[in-house]
């Protein structure tokens, strides 16, 4: 039977608890490990050597937003992305050009990348072509999370802003097309260009 002096044992218990998580909370906090909103892990990006400049500009971009999380670059080549996402060692794959058939072939038809247009080529001759940062599939989860995230940096005004080199921000209709693909990307499955 509970006496008079349950209540107040009951709220004390409850105030030590919350005392105990703000501690805890507070201690996470000013020791520089993330704050519960924030995302860790590690983001594996694999593919075009020649938009390292670009994927340098957007990671520190990104690190704003996700400090905590690991961004594992190995830009050596357009040829290297297919076959990291074939054998799902990346999680992000730019190319300066649309994967060829051949490449698409490696990655088997369960598994196909979406690619989503980032920005354009410089060309001498006038007009370009797009540059792509394709998204393993499928998968959800904390890699697939950040790889989008790591896509809507890109594209936010900040990142076309630092298209470097032989590459040019998106016209802003494509701009708004490359948004709206990556916002329906976990809804739909996307065409592949």
């Amino acid at each position: 039977m509970a006496g008079p002096w349950s209540l107040p044992v009951q709220r004390n218990a409850a105030a030590r608890a919350l005392n105990t998580v703000l501690a805890v909370a507070i201690h996470v906090f000013l020791s520089g490990g993330p704050t519960p909103t924030q995302q860790t892990g590690d983001l594996r990006i694999v593919g075009s050597r020649a938009m390292t400049a670009a994927i340098g500009n957007w990671t520190a971009l990104f690190h704003k937003k996700h400090p905590h999380v690991h961004v594992r670059q190995v830009l050596i080549g357009d040829g290297a992305a297919a076959s990291a996402l074939a054998s799902r060692r990346a999680d992000l794959a730019p190319l300066s050009r649309p994967l060829a058939p051949q490449e698409r072939s490696l990655i088997g038809p369960a598994a196909q990348p979406v690619g989503i247009p980032v920005g354009a080529t410089i060309s001498r001759r006038g007009g370009g072509n797009w540059v792509y940062l394709y998204v393993a599939s499928p998968g959800d989860g904390p890699a697939r999370s950040l790889a989008l995230d790591f896509v809507r940096t890109a594209l936010s005004p900040a990142g076309q802003a630092r298209m470097t080199g032989s590459f040019a921000p998106l016209p802003d209709g494509q701009r708004s097309a490359s948004l709206s693909q990556l916002a329906t990307l976990n809804r739909t499955a996307m065409p592949h260009p």
